[in-house]
């Protein structure tokens, strides 16, 4: 594992403020499109060598869902807040590219 933060507050963490950040601050991720543009900016020259993303803090997906639309890559999204993931997964506009999972940076295989 590693993690650089003690167990306990990292689940302190998990158990209630990463659904708690992302009630506080969904709508304005949603609302990031400068931000959106831009990356996908500085993506779309390489898209023929980008076919798959990685977001830490994904959220409920949009930019993840934005940018691997953009450029036709597959999306892989980790984020704390169980509350986020499910929003994604009970969308109606779904992708298929799009997975997302309930995790931080340390439960990564990287």
């Amino acid at each position: 594992m590693h993690n650089n933060e003690p167990s306990d507050q990292r689940q302190t963490f998990l158990a209630g403020e990463a659904n708690a950040y992302h009630q506080r601050n969904h709508e304005t991720t949603r609302e990031r499109s400068h931000g959106r543009r831009q990356l996908i900016g500085w993506c779309e020259p390489l898209a023929d060598r980008i076919t798959d993303v990685l977001e830490i803090g994904s959220g409920s997906g949009d930019q993840l869902k934005f940018l691997c639309d953009a450029i036709g890559a597959k999306g892989y999204g980790v984020d704390p807040s169980e509350q986020a993931t499910n929003e994604w997964k009970n969308r109606s506009d779904v992708a298929t590219n799009i997975s997302l999972s309930v995790g931080t940076r340390d439960s990564l295989d990287f």
